[in-house]
């Protein structure tokens, strides 16, 4: 090995070096999350609510944050669409992340809080605690769990608030 490239020139070497060196990098994913909440109703046939089933419900709005592990450096934070979903986010296939889905919905030009009961702290939920994605395009779905924001069978209590639009500048389009 050492003979063959001892009679290389500079210039091949340099891009034998580069070549691997490419090859050794992380190819780009690209994830679309998709979002939903799994819910615990206890009266889920009272029809005193629009719910009527224990069925994940879509997430519409969610705000969804991606977190790399390794440095705690936010890659997305942002608000799902109207059918749950974010556009797709750039990640590297060989970096873990976490993904959270955290409990504040943009819909329309209002903006909806689920906070603890003190009202200081929005409710999050992890969905994907070591999330390392798969090179190329792909569709992730995510649930929140029975978390207490979304799970009114729980002890203790919540605070919900909604910030009329007038609070921000322009109305979000979805995507």
């Amino acid at each position: 090995m050492n003979r063959l490239l001892r009679g290389l020139p500079l210039c091949s070497l340099l891009f034998l070096l580069l070549a691997f060196t490419e090859a050794a990098h992380a190819s780009p994913a690209y994830v679309a999350f998709c979002a939903s909440y799994q819910v615990s109703y206890t009266n889920n046939t009272a029809h005193d609510d629009y719910f009527t089933s224990n069925a994940n419900k879509l997430a519409i709005g969610a705000r969804i944050k991606v977190t790399r592990n390794s440095n705690g450096a936010v890659i997305f934070d942002d608000y799902a669409d109207l059918v749950g979903c974010t556009g797709y986010v750039t990640l590297d296939s060989a970096t873990s992340y976490e993904v959270k889905i955290v409990g504040e919905a943009y819909i329309g030009t209002n903006t909806i809080k689920v906070k603890d009961s003190g009202g200081s702290l929005i409710w999050a939920a992890t969905a994907l605690s070591s999330y390392t994605p798969t090179a190329g395009f792909s569709n992730k779905a995510i649930v929140t769990g029975t978390h207490a924001a979304w799970n009114p069978t729980r002890s203790g209590s919540i605070d919900l608030s909604l910030q009329p639009p007038s609070r921000r500048d322009s109305p979000r389009a979805c995507s």
